[in-house]
C-alpha cells in the first residue's frame, strides 16, 4: 500500500516500498586499519625528508562496489566519518549530484541526514530541494525529498514543498510524503492538512487523492471515499474508516476481491477489545 514507504535507513515514504524512518540505535567508530610495524628506516644526513604516502578515501569507487551486506557496514563507516570530519558533506554531496543509481541516491542522502545539524539545516536543505526542483533526474529529486522528509523542521523549505506537492509532476506524490515528515520526528502541520483535505476530493489522480486521504486521515471524508469509483481510493480509505456501520455497507457492495479483504481486516480491527 501506498502509506508503508521510506528506503534506506530513515528514508521513508509511501511509494518506495522500502521501511525507513527508523533513527540508528548510535553510530559506530569509524574502524581503524591494523599494520604491522614499519620497519627501521636508515636515514642519510643530509638528505631531504621524504613525506610518506597519504591515502585518499576513494568514495566513488566504495560506492561502485555497494551490495549485500557490504551496506550497512559502509553506512556505518560513513556516518562515523562525518561525524569526526564535518567537511566530509560536501564530498557526499558532490557524489549525491553525481550519482544516477537510485539506491546509491538513497544512500547518500541518508548518510547526510543522519547528521541532525545538516539534516535540519536551512541551507542543506536549500541545497536538496533545488535538486528536486530542478527536474533534470526523477530519481535524484525522490531522494532529495526523502533527504527532507528526515528533518524535524522545514519551516523555511514548506512553502517550496507544498508548491511542489500540486505543480510537481511526478514528484508530487514524494512532496506530500515529505511534507508530512517522518511520525516521530514532526508533528501534523495544518497546511498540509489543508492541503491534503483539498486533494481527497478534488484530486483526479486516484493515486495522490488515496494518499491525500490517509494523510488527512478524516474518518468522514474516508467514509464517503468507500464509494469512490477507483479501488485505489477505496483501499486507502478503508484505514482510515472508523464506522463500522459504514464499512459493513461498503462490504456488502463491494465486487473487488483486495479491496473486500482490506475492508474485512479494517473491521476485524475495530471489532477487538
Amino acid at each position: 500500500p501506498l502509506w508503508l514507504i521510506v528506503p534506506a535507513a530513515a528514508v521513508a515514504g509511501f511509494l518506495l516500498g522500502v521501511a525507513s524512518g527508523e533513527e540508528a540505535p548510535g553510530r559506530l567508530a569509524a574502524p581503524r586499519r591494523m599494520s604491522t610495524p614499519p620497519a627501521a628506516k636508515v636515514v642519510v644526513v643530509g638528505a631531504p625528508a621524504v613525506p610518506e604516502a597519504v591515502e585518499k578515501f576513494d568514495l566513488r569507487g566504495r560506492l561502485a562496489r555497494l551490495e549485500g551486506e557490504g551496506v550497512g557496514l559502509l553506512e556505518e563507516e560513513l556516518e562515523a566519518r562525518l561525524l569526526e570530519d564535518p567537511a566530509f558533506a560536501a564530498e557526499l554531496f558532490a557524489a549525491f549530484q553525481a550519482e544516477f543509481d537510485p539506491q546509491r541516491l538513497s544512500f547518500l542522502q541518508n548518510i547526510l541526514a543522519s547528521d541532525v545539524e545538516i539534516r535540519n539545516s536551512p541551507a542543506w536543505q536549500d541545497r536538496f530541494m533545488k535538486a528536486a526542483e530542478d527536474g533534470a533526474f526523477r530519481e535524484r529529486g525522490i531522494a532529495a525529498l526523502l533527504f527532507v522528509q528526515q528533518a524535524e523542521s522545514i519551516r523555511t523549505v514548506r512553502a517550496r514543498l507544498l508548491a511542489l506537492a500540486e505543480h510537481g509532476g511526478g514528484l508530487r506524490p514524494y512532496a506530500l510524503v515529505a511534507l508530512q515528515g517522518l511520525p516521530e520526528r514532526r508533528g501534523r502541520e495544518s497546511q498540509l492538512l489543508e492541503l491534503a483535505a483539498r486533494m481527497a476530493v478534488h484530486e483526479p489522480d486516484p493515486e495522490l487523492r488515496g494518499l491525500a486521504i490517509r494523510l488527512e486521515n478524516n474518518p468522514v471524508t474516508a467514509a464517503k471515499a468507500l464509494l469512490d469509483a477507483d479501488r485505489v481510493v477505496r483501499m486507502q480509505a478503508c484505514h482510515v474508516v472508523t464506522s463500522g456501520e459504514a464499512l459493513e455497507a461498503a462490504l456488502r457492495s463491494e465486487q473487488d476481491p483486495e479491496v473486500r479483504e482490506t475492508i474485512e481486516a479494517r473491521l476485524d480491527l475495530l471489532r477487538r477489545p
